[in-house]
Order: structure tokens, then sequence, then C-alpha cells
């Protein structure tokens, strides 16, 4: 197996949205990796042209497998946090570590708490991934586990039989999730948001708040889309630049609003569009931080910690949040 990279496993790559229902083990306990290691040689198995529940599957010859090489191996394991993930991978390195670590539903906050689980399968010439997020722990029932956030990065035909295994397994229904109109841009709102404000969530001064969504937030680029049919024009991107978003920012919260709000009048004024119309729709935002829409999230690292780590995590636990059936944007 090739060895873990040290770039934690949410950071810098394109996955693609899953709402996932509860998972039933049946067990008293959380799951281990050593439970997890058991359902990795299974799913090898049958990746290797074995059988699921007794009826033979094949993965066929689409052209992103063909060109994967052989199967080389299956991982499952607890995802550590952010914080422990270069510690994980260095005891992997070394063949150490990789038994003792539960599920611990008692919260983040305690030694050895996982984040959700990795799901892993190597391939000779690429590695395709799975990760399933749990958020901030709530009570359950025992024997099930909810991990409600499922972020895949696979080819179709290996996310098909990856995902019918984990329904066979632990009885679970995974679902593209939808994000309902408006969630992008709410969640770029908060992102922002969360960016200006210091440790204990006061307000940074005016000209540190600039040099925050500079540093963090960047340029914003926003693709519009147009439900009406029979015209030409299907989507229209809007980039502002990067020093451009921190006046706007401002403009728009003395008018009650965001960035959103400045954007709203700016692409009115010079465009006459407006933005709030049924007929138009975000399609996707990318920042320095995120790019969010068509189904798919890819979460940059925003380097130099503090305002960006802490954004970033809120950006995370809210989609966590949507797959459970919630929204955390109304919590601020």
């Amino acid at each position: 197996m090739a060895p873990k990279s040290r770039t934690y496993p949410l950071h810098n790559t394109s996955f693609t949205l899953h709402r996932v229902s509860p998972f039933y083990t049946g067990l008293s306990s959380a799951l281990s990796n050593t439970d997890l290691r058991a359902h990795a040689r299974r799913l090898q198995d049958i990746l290797a042209g074995e059988t699921l529940r007794g009826v033979r599957v094949g993965l066929g010859e689409g052209e992103s497998l063909a060109r994967a090489g052989a199967l080389r191996s299956v991982s499952w394991k607890i995802l550590p946090g952010e914080e422990d993930w270069g510690r994980e991978a260095a005891a992997d390195e070394s063949s150490e570590g990789d038994t003792s670590l539960s599920l611990n539903l008692g919260g983040e906050s305690e030694s050895g708490s996982g984040r959700g689980l990795l799901l892993r399968v190597d391939y000779e010439n690429i590695s395709y991934s799975a990760i399933f997020l749990r958020g901030q722990a709530r009570p359950g029932r025992e024997g099930f586990e909810h991990f409600p956030l499922g972020l895949v990065r696979m080819p179709l035909a290996l996310r098909e039989t990856a995902l019918a295994f984990l329904a066979a397994t632990f009885d679970t229904r995974v679902s593209a999730l939808r994000l309902p109109k408006g969630y992008i841009v709410g969640a770029l709102e908060k992102y922002i948001l969360d960016c200006v404000v210091d440790d204990d969530g006061d307000e940074r001064e005016a000209s540190e708040q600039g040099v925050a969504i500079r540093k963090f937030v960047k340029e914003i680029h926003v693709t519009i889309g147009f439900d009406s049919t029979g015209g030409a024009l299907k989507t229209m991107d809007v980039q502002v630049a990067a020093e451009d978003v921190p006046r706007m920012v401002a403009w728009g919260r003395r008018e009650g609003g965001g960035f959103w709000r400045a954007l709203e009048v700016y692409v009115n004024g010079h465009l006459a569009l407006d933005v709030n119309h049924r007929d138009v729709k975000v399609v996707k935002i990318a920042c320095g931080g995120f790019t969010l829409g068509d189904g798919r999230v890819k979460l940059l690292v925003a380097w130099g910690g503090g305002g960006g780590d802490r954004a970033r995590g809120d950006f995370v636990e809210g989609l966590v949040e949507m797959a459970r059936g919630g929204d955390l944007r109304k919590d601020g």
C-alpha cells in the first residue's frame, strides 16, 4: 500500500455530496479499526470479482478504471481529527497505531475521538476514496451509528459497487445530497463572517477584517444559471477580484446584508439582472476556502490558521447538518 499522504483527506479534493442514513452495526460499542478492516477485506474481494450477497458483481471496463491498473488494496479506518492526522500518518508508515482507535461517540474534544470513516481504494495508478462524516456528537440508538454526510471521489462503476456494499453491510441508504435554493449563498456569507471574527467571536477591526478576507476568502467566482427554456444563455460567470471583496462586504453590511447584497446591487445596476428572480439560480460558488455547487464540494486549505481554520470547520459542519436534515446557518 502507498504511504498515507500528509495532506488531510478532506482537503484539496473534489467530492460528490451524498446524504447517508444511519449505519446499523448491531454492536454495543463503537466501530473500531479492527471491525473496519474486516469489512475492507470483504469489499476488496468484491472488487476483485467475487460476490455480493451471493450475486456475482463486476465493475465493467469503464474508461477511468481501465486506466487505473490492477487493484492493490482496500483500506477502511476511522478518520482522525485534522490535528491528529500527521501523527496517524507517521504511525501508519511505521505500521503502528492502527488497531486502538475507535469512533468514541463522546465527542471530538475527547482523546482518540474520530471525525468519521475513511474508505480508500488503491489501484496501480490511482487511488479513490470516500469519507463519511459524523459531525457534532449526538445521542443515538445502540447498534446504530450516524455519518450523515458522504463525500465520494470514485468513478461511477466503483461508486455504485461501494455504495451497494454499504447498503448490504449496514442496511443504510445513500442518496445524492441536493442543496436547497439559497444554501450556497448562505454558506459563503457564513464563511466570510467566520473569517472576520476573532477566537472569542468578536468582530475584528475594519483593517484586520480586510486582511482576513484577502487571506482566506480571496477572489470569489459565482456561476449563475437560468431555468427558463428557449433562451440561448444558460449560465453566466461573475468574478470578483480579491482586492474588491473587502469593499463589497463592507458596503453590503452597511446596507443590512453582506457580500451577496453588494453583488445583487452591482449585477442589477450593470447588467439589469435580478439574481433573486425565480428563474435565476446560483449554480456554483468558488472562493479561497471552498468550491461548492453542481452536487460537488472541494475544501481548500486556508493557510495561516486562525479564522480560516474556524471558517473551514464551520463550513464542513454546515454540510453535515444539511445532510442530517438541519441547517447550521440558521444558528447564526
